[in-house]
């Protein structure tokens, strides 16, 4: 659904129970319980259809229904008894998502009553709506399993959430999420159930607007979903909003459109430079319609980034510029970014050559430049130097990776890397000509030790190469020339050498 410069995301989560374990669809006999420790994807739902609004925006019909990894829909019969067989959704599987004070959730079921309870003892039947409180055990809180870098839209101005240029707090202002200072990067805090929201430089914004380097307790935030879009509730009991100024704090103790936010998706954004042209030889579209490679690498502006869509069927790809156009080979061999939708004219095929890359248009020509930087689709080899560009992928300065065995994160005082880890570690990138660095926490960079596997203690970065080849995931190339390959143990090692599911990680 795109409402947004993007696509708003669909909610994916876990539900954690009183006692914080997590609701679990099993395979066996596909029976429900509520008996995990940590969110895999057993523990992850789908939410289909909408949920209840703030007072005055319901949704006509706010019943949602709740689908497992095994596609499949939780259910309760008349009788309250819990169930997650059903292949089709139907009445037994309707939910409503009914926000409490607190940020948790209680779920009514289609009989009236609240869907509740801890272990094997999950039913719908203790309490109704017309109980005078709910028990602890009918609520739920939620844990969202989707990519956690996004761009946060602000219902009310349409405008989305960065960082300030002095880069001492964050605004609301930004027409479109253009460059790194929009990505926004939502840490869950396990003891406490709330979200921080770190931005593109790392630190965490608190609620009286400032940012700081540590996650304090004013930094972390209650998620209260509503509708399709979520208000950020801080620990003074007032909701994030941008204000006159456009500033991004907490200031009020309700919710409007103000304090409504939606989650978008974060398309890569990076910069082409024209291997032909030593100089003067950043793409751009900073002068005319035409696209054209003859700016200074010094002299970045948003003229010069490009955001990447791909078409997941044909995994061709459409490359936006920041006055909302795309690049089309429409008009002859000359490249424009004047095009309004995305037709087949509007995708390249990308061919990747380590940190260079290749841009095939429809006509079957390769992208290269002319004597006057006007870039065109005449090139007949995308391996010659004529048609290379070196890539830089510039809004993942920080960086959440996961593969299908969960998130890498770093193993204790091992400092050991790990693919399988249900929590993640952010990871800081630095980058340049298309070789990228990868960085922990603790300030030191990734390294392998004499087994091949990946630690976070190195005094010296190891140049990687990105790939982008799926929507929303990308292969690694470590310096061996091998791809970055996670085992369900969570082993990670280089030792990849064919893109597959074990060597995809989304970021």
């Amino acid at each position: 659904m795109v409402t947004g410069f993007n696509e708003t995301l669909a909610w994916r989560f876990g539900l954690i129970a009183a006692d914080g374990k997590y609701l679990t669809a099993e395979k066996f006999g596909f029976k429900i319980n509520a008996s995990a420790a940590a969110m895999k994807p057993a523990q992850i739902w789908d939410m289909e259809g909408p949920v209840a609004g703030p007072p005055g925006h319901e949704a006509e019909d706010d019943w949602i229904y709740l689908r497992s990894y095994l596609n499949r829909y939780l259910g309760v019969d008349d009788g309250g008894n819990v169930s997650g067989d059903a292949e089709e959704k139907g009445e037994k599987n309707k939910f409503k998502f009914m926000p409490q004070d607190d940020g948790r959730l209680a779920l009514m079921a289609h009989n009236g009553f609240f869907f509740g309870g801890t272990g094997e003892q999950l039913s719908a039947k203790s309490h109704g709506p017309g109980a005078t409180a709910l028990a602890p055990t009918d609520l739920w809180t939620i844990h969202l399993a989707m990519h956690p870098q996004v761009n946060l839209r602000n219902v009310r101005r349409s405008t989305y959430l960065h960082l300030t240029a002095g880069q001492d707090g964050a605004n609301v202002k930004e027409a479109i999420p253009w460059g790194q200072d929009s990505m926004i990067t939502l840490e869950f805090d396990y003891s406490s159930g709330k979200y921080a929201l770190r931005m593109s430089n790392s630190k965490y914004l608190n609620e009286n607007g400032k940012l700081s380097e540590s996650r304090g307790p004013t930094a972390l935030y209650t998620v209260v979903f509503l509708g399709t879009a979520v208000a950020f509730r801080g620990q003074g009991g007032k909701y994030l909003a941008g204000v006159a100024d456009g500033r991004a704090e907490c200031r009020q103790n309700k919710i409007t459109k103000d304090e409504l936010w939606k989650l978008e998706d974060s398309h890569p954004q990076a910069t082409f430079v024209a291997v032909s042209k030593p100089d003067r030889a950043v793409v751009s579209i900073r002068s005319t319609l035409e696209v054209t490679a003859n700016q200074d690498r010094d002299d970045i502006t948003d003229k010069e980034i490009f955001q990447l869509e791909i078409n997941k069927s044909t995994n061709r790809w459409a490359i936006r510029g920041a006055n909302g156009k795309y690049f089309t080979s429409s008009k002859g061999s000359v490249i424009h970014a004047d095009s309004e939708a995305k037709g087949d004219t509007e995708f390249f095929d990308i061919e990747w050559y380590g940190p260079q890359v290749a841009l095939k248009a429809n006509n079957g020509k390769y992208l290269t430049v002319k004597r006057n930087g006007a870039l065109v689709a005449a090139g007949e080899d995308g391996s010659a130097p004529e048609a290379r560009f070196i890539f830089d992928l510039i809004n993942r300065p920080i960086l959440v990776l996961r593969g299908p065995y969960g998130f890498i994160g770093v193993k204790g005082e091992s400092l050991r890397l790990e693919c399988n880890r249900s929590s993640y570690d952010v990871f800081k990138v630095t980058h340049k000509d298309g070789v990228y660095h990868l960085q922990g926490a603790n300030g030191k960079w990734w390294k392998q030790d004499s087994d091949g596997f990946f630690t976070t203690n190195g005094d010296a970065a190891l140049d990687f190469h990105f790939k982008l080849l799926r929507h929303t995931h990308v292969s690694i190339c470590a310096p061996n020339g091998k791809l970055l390959k996670g085992e369900k143990n969570g082993s990670l090692t280089s030792s990849g050498t064919e893109v597959n599911q074990d060597t995809l990680w989304e970021y």
